[in-house]
This record gives C-alpha cells, sequence and structure tokens, in this order.
C-alpha cells in the first residue's frame, strides 16, 4: 500500500507540476498537502486487478476543490479509451475521489485548481491474487 501511496503521490505531484506550478519544490508543506490527500484517496480506491483481457491500466483522473474541500468540477477521466478494463478501473478512480470527500487541512494554493492524479493499477494490483478482496 505505501508503494502505491508513493506512484500516485508522484503522478499528482507531476501533474500539479504540469497543470498550474502550484507546489514549488521547496514548498515542504504543500507536498506533505498533497501526500495526504494522494493517501486519503488511495485508501478509497479499489483497484480492479481481476481484469477481463488481462491489462492493467493507468487511469489519469481530473478534478477541482473549492474551499469548503468538496469536488467543485470533475471528477472527469481524462484519457478516456472504450477498452473494458480501463473503463472498470477509471470508474473505480471517480468513485473513490467523490467518495473521499470532503477534503480539508490543504493549503490554499491547491483549491480551485484543477488536480490530476494517474491512478496506476498495475503497480496497486502487482504482488496480489486478483480473486482477493482488496481491503
Amino acid at each position: 500500500m505505501a508503494r502505491r501511496r508513493a506512484i500516485l503521490a508522484l503522478s499528482l505531484l507531476a501533474a500539479l507540476a504540469a497543470t498550474a506550478a502550484v507546489a514549488q519544490p521547496a514548498d515542504q508543506g504543500a507536498y506533505q498537502a498533497l501526500n495526504n490527500l494522494t493517501g486519503h484517496i488511495t485508501r478509497v480506491w479499489r483497484a480492479p486487478c481481476d481484469t477481463e483481457h488481462g491489462r492493467l491500466s493507468h487511469i489519469d483522473i481530473r478534478f477541482t476543490l473549492s474551499l469548503n474541500g468538496r469536488v467543485s468540477d470533475g471528477p472527469t477521466w481524462t484519457n478516456r479509451s472504450g477498452d473494458p478494463d480501463e473503463i472498470k478501473a477509471a470508474d473505480a478512480a471517480i468513485a473513490a475521489v467523490n467518495q473521499g470527500q470532503p477534503y480539508g487541512d490543504l493549503p490554499d494554493g491547491l483549491y480551485n485548481v484543477p488536480i490530476s492524479i494517474t491512478f496506476d493499477a498495475e503497480t496497486a494490483c502487482s504482488g496480489r491474487d486478483p480473486r482477493t478482496p482488496h481491503l
């Protein structure tokens, strides 16, 4: 789980740097807040490891948080495809973002800006028996 959280955190940090330059490398508070946000969403996400076609997906989800910590825009699947396995993974990722609300204790610069997270099912499912439910 720590490895999955680290992958999500790195993806989130890279996306934020590319999207809005919200978190500067010297801003440890923003990095910690992003790590906490990613960890919160990770605990809710149920990566679908029992894929129909044997492919595990990388799903990019974008959303914006309002000042009250609720999603005000999105979540939106930005690298959409028609693949049934990816649809299943995207549905789970969108559900995780919605179910994790409200998101609090974030620096002001993380509200009202797009946040993108890559949900990496391959990493999340590595070493896990796909028939075993995720707890």
